[in-house]
């Protein structure tokens, strides 16, 4: 189960506190969730954003975009992965000037990360 699946090699590696609270958050987050939501997250797709789990996402990020509407903060929202890693989440790329630690979205979002960044402008 991402990011806490075995079959990721960065996950059997001693973690860091932060890591450790994150995995512990999304623990969290998981256990509010219905059981077939959990079932998803469950996949043993290679690269998971194949089949029922990038299919969800991509209809994840849809109802999020909805959810949070025209937000002022937010420059764009898509779905995202990670080739070397091999999980998917919630891509949020912020308008210049916001900051993604205090930019009031969710940390997590129907068992996807939402991976909030600063503006493409200021990279």
């Amino acid at each position: 189960m991402w990011p806490i699946s075995d079959k990721i090699p960065s996950s059997r590696r001693p973690k860091s506190p932060w890591a450790k609270a994150f995995e512990r958050r999304y623990k969290e987050h998981l256990a509010s969730l219905p059981p077939e939501r959990i079932t998803l997250f469950e996949t043993e797709d290679d690269p998971p954003w194949n089949g029922k789990l990038g299919h969800d996402l991509v209809k994840t990020v849809a109802e999020f975009k909805d959810e949070i509407g025209d937000d002022p903060k937010v420059e764009e929202v898509s779905p995202g992965f990670s080739v070397t890693i091999k999980y998917v989440f919630i891509s949020v790329v912020l308008k210049p000037g916001v900051e993604p630690k205090t930019c009031g979205l969710p940390e997590f979002y129907r068992g996807y990360w939402v991976r909030a960044r600063a503006s493409r402008a200021e990279n």
